[in-house]
């Protein structure tokens, strides 16, 4: 921590990072600079959810790697817990763990779930048009997850465990979360969204010009500390 003390500025990605490791540093050396996205992301958003959908026309989607701390079998126990057996559920992400992707497809079995696979950067877009709510499932710290934020961008809203930075990606609606682990908060947090769609305001997301502004600002008063001093 002694070496941080050193350093004229450290930018952070969330609050949460920031509170975690800059207990013993100085306030006006730390920075929460939140990650933004290119101006394509903004292009064409999906228009929100107008009303309440059965389950049945719903599509609810997962994207990050099949593995056991992202936790997408939550998503399969809470849609299985809530009876919604004919909502689609779209998995994307690579395979880390071949003893976890057959765990999912025993989780999948008697749902309609689509294995979607890795998907390329400049295909996310075109995949997060296709579901109508987004979860984040992850039982590991995240620091500001990429893709809540294009799930944002896009006008999808998220449901999303209380780790790290996603509390605060989420403006700390306690509806839209639920503990790491937790199915039953996982699923109380899919019912709210379905049922009360006119209530879920999507946060707004950082541009990356508004980022590189924000990062030049710092460069430029490390500079004029270090010229006065």
């Amino acid at each position: 921590m002694q070496y941080l003390n050193c350093i004229d500025y450290i930018i952070f990605l969330s609050r949460n990072t920031s509170q975690i490791l800059a207990k013993n540093i100085k306030n006006y050396r730390q920075k929460v600079i939140p990650l933004g996205l290119q101006d394509y992301w903004f292009d064409s958003p999906k228009p929100p959810l107008s009303d309440s959908k059965s389950p049945e026309d719903l599509t609810i989607g997962y994207a990050g790697a099949l593995a056991n701390h992202k936790a997408p079998h939550l998503l399969l126990d809470a849609i299985r817990q809530l009876g919604w057996n004919g909502t689609r559920i779209r998995l994307a992400g690579p395979d880390s763990e071949p003893t976890y992707r057959r765990l999912l497809e025993k989780k999948a079995q008697g749902l309609n779930v689509e294995f979607v696979g890795p998907v390329e950067p400049d295909k996310i877009p075109a995949f997060l048009q296709t579901i109508d709510i987004f979860a984040m499932t992850s039982t590991c710290l995240e620091n500001y997850p990429y893709a809540v934020l294009e799930a944002h961008a896009t006008g999808i809203p998220v449901v999303g465990s209380k780790v790290g930075g996603i509390p605060e990606q989420l403006n700390n609606e306690e509806r839209l979360m639920f503990e790491p682990g937790s199915v039953q908060g996982l699923a109380n947090a899919l019912d709210f969204v379905r049922c009360n769609p006119d209530r879920i305001q999507i946060p707004k997301v950082t541009t990356i010009d508004q980022m590189t502004d924000q990062t030049e600002d710092v460069y430029r008063q490390a500079m004029t500390a270090n010229i006065g001093s």
